[in-house]
C-alpha cells in the first residue's frame, strides 16, 4: 500500500556535471554566458540559477571550517586538560569524558527553548534573527569557550600536587576540580545550537532543489575539514615553538596559549563572517525582487 502512494522523483542527472559544465562554459565569469553560448539548449535559465545559488553559499561553508576546528577541541585538548584536574567528587572519581555531557545538555535544553519560546517571541516584536546572524552568535560563544579553557589552564597549573590514576596511567593533576570545566563545555554546546544547527537549516533552505543532498553533504564535510584544520594549526604551532605549547605532559607546556590562539582565529573568522553575511541575499529576498521587477515591467 505504501509503495503505491510513494512518489519517486525522476532522475535529473548529476549536479556535479551541471556545476562543472556551466563553470566551464562561462569561464566562471557570469554564468549567464553558459546559457547564451548554447542558446539554452543544454544549460537553461533554471540550471544556471541553481549553480549560481550553489556558488553563493560556498563562502559560508568556508567560514564555518574555523569554527569546527575550534569545536574539535571539546574532544581533544579539553580532555587533556580534564586528565590533569581533580576528578574526585565526594570521594568518587568522575569519568574524564563525563564533562562532555554538559555540551549535550546545553543542546537539549536550548534547542526547544529557542524554537518554542525565544525565536517566536523575537518574531512577534519584528526582531527575528536571520540564520546567518544565529551562526555568527554561535561563533562568539565558541570564542568564550576556549577563552574560559585558557583561563582555567593558567589557574590549573598553579595548583599541583594531586597524583591520580586514570585506567593504568598516573597523572600529576591539579587540586582544581574537574567541575570547573562545566562553563567551557556548556558554552561550546551553546555555540553548536546557534552555528551548527542554524548552519544545517541555512544549507537546506538555501540550497537549490536538485542540490540539497550535495549541499548538505558539503556542509557536513566542513566538520571533518575543521578537525584537520585544528590538527594543522597544532602542527604549525609545535613546529614554530618546538613543541613548547602542547607537550605530552601539558603541565610542562603552554596549552593556554593554544586555547587563546583558537579564540583569536575564531574571532577573526567571525569578523569575516559578518562581512559575508551582510552582503548575502537570501533566496526568498531575490525571488521577491525578481517578482517585483516583473510586475513593474508589466505595469510599464
Amino acid at each position: 500500500m505504501s509503495r503505491n502512494r510513494y512518489i519517486t522523483a525522476s532522475e535529473e542527472g548529476s549536479p556535479f556535471k551541471e556545476i562543472v559544465g556551466i563553470c566551464w562554459a562561462s569561464g566562471c565569469i557570469g554564468f549567464d554566458r553558459a546559457e547564451r553560448r548554447n542558446h539554452g539548449r543544454i544549460y537553461t535559465k533554471e540550471s544556471v540559477k541553481r549553480v549560481r545559488a550553489f556558488c553563493k553559499i560556498l563562502p559560508v561553508f568556508g567560514l564555518v571550517i574555523v569554527y569546527f576546528g575550534t569545536y574539535a577541541q571539546t574532544s581533544s585538548t579539553f580532555f587533556l586538560q580534564s586528565e590533569r584536574l581533580d576528578i574526585s567528587i565526594l570521594s568518587k572519581n568522575v569519568p574524564v569524558a563525563a564533562l562532555g555531557s554538559f555540551d549535550n545538555i546545553a543542546i537539549l535544553i536550548l534547542i526547544p527553548l529557542m524554537e518554542i519560546f525565544i525565536y517566536p517571541l523575537l518574531e512577534k516584536i519584528n526582531r527575528p534573527p536571520s540564520l546567518l546572524q544565529r551562526m555568527g552568535l554561535g561563533m562568539i560563544f565558541a570564542v568564550l569557550s576556549v577563552v574560559a579553557a585558557g583561563v582555567l589552564e593558567i589557574y590549573r597549573k598553579k595548583e599541583h600536587g594531586v597524583i591520580q590514576k586514570i585506567v593504568d596511567t598516573k597523572y600529576n593533576a591539579s587540586s582544581v576540580s574537574i567541575l570547573t570545566q562545566i562553563p567551557q563545555f556548556t558554552l561550546m554546546g551553546t555555540s553548536e545550537v546557534f552555528t551548527s544547527v542554524s548552519g544545517m537549516e541555512f544549507t537546506y533552505s538555501e540550497a537549490p532543489d536538485m542540490m540539497k543532498g550535495v549541499c548538505m553533504g558539503l556542509y557536513l564535510d566542513t566538520i571533518g575539514i575543521g578537525a584537520f584544520f585544528a590538527l594543522m594549526i597544532i602542527a604549525i604551532v609545535n613546529g614554530i615553538f618546538k613543541d613548547s605549547w602542547l607537550q605530552d605532559d601539558i603541565n610542562k607546556g603552554k596549552a593556554e596559549n593554544l586555547f587563546f590562539l583558537f579564540a583569536v582565529l575564531t574571532f577573526v573568522n567571525f569578523i569575516l563572517f559578518i562581512f559575508v553575511a551582510k552582503r548575502y541575499k537570501y533566496s526568498k529576498e531575490q525571488n521577491n525582487e525578481r517578482s517585483h521587477d516583473t510586475c513593474h515591467d508589466q505595469d510599464d
